[in-house]
């Protein structure tokens, strides 16, 4: 008798085709609140960078223009170890936090405007950095919970493009208008915290 024909192997099972997601940032109303408060307080800090030696030089201290920026830095760095450790501030929603941070740094932006001396205007950037510091830690607590744990990593590059976009732009800007720079700079936290109050950045 013949040999039975062999039985083709059966047919490969392709793999269920995945839905295609939309990006993230076209989804979620939390996250782009949150992207363009960045984006702004980028265009801000960016333009500081410029607008810092700028006023050493019109106080006649060019010598010391990275002054104002070190006393940011540390008032940055020392808000920063207080929110993320300190029981009080702990306590607070990070979307409470977050829009602290945002206020404070505007109201300590905003008279600068107003002053030609070096040592005043230290001082109000450190107490800026310190509202710096607050919102940074806040707006990480923030990404936790506005969203889904698997899209944590394309919700952060979200922020640090538009941050770093609004940095580059706030520095070009500044550096055309020279002598205005700290305009730039107030105008753009201002409309930070703003942005940050009356949209919803909580989940």
């Amino acid at each position: 008798a013949a040999p039975p024909a062999p039985v083709p192997p059966p047919a490969p099972v392709p793999p269920p085709a995945r839905a295609r997601r939309r990006p993230l940032l076209a989804v979620h109303r939390g996250l782009r609140a949150l992207v363009l408060v960045e984006l702004l307080l980028g265009v801000a800090f960016g333009a500081l960078d410029v607008a810092a030696p700028a006023v050493a030089d019109r106080a006649g201290s060019a010598a010391l223009g990275a002054l104002p920026l070190a006393t940011f830095a540390l008032g940055s760095i020392r808000a920063s170890l207080w929110s993320g450790s300190a029981r009080g501030a702990a306590d607070r929603p990070p979307a409470w936090r977050y829009r602290a941070g945002c206020a404070i740094v505007a109201l300590a932006v905003a008279p600068t405007l107003a002053l030609d001396r070096l040592p005043e205007v230290a001082v109000l950037l450190a107490l800026a950095g310190a509202g710096y510091g607050v919102l940074n830690v806040a707006v990480f607590e923030l990404l936790e919970d506005v969203v889904p744990p698997d899209r944590a990593v394309e919700a952060f590059t979200w922020l640090t493009t538009f941050a770093g976009a609004g940095m580059a732009a706030g520095a070009a800007l500044a550096g055309r208008l020279a002598e205005d720079a700290l305009a730039v700079v107030t105008v753009a936290a201002v409309a930070a915290a703003l942005a940050a109050l009356w949209q919803r950045v909580e989940p």
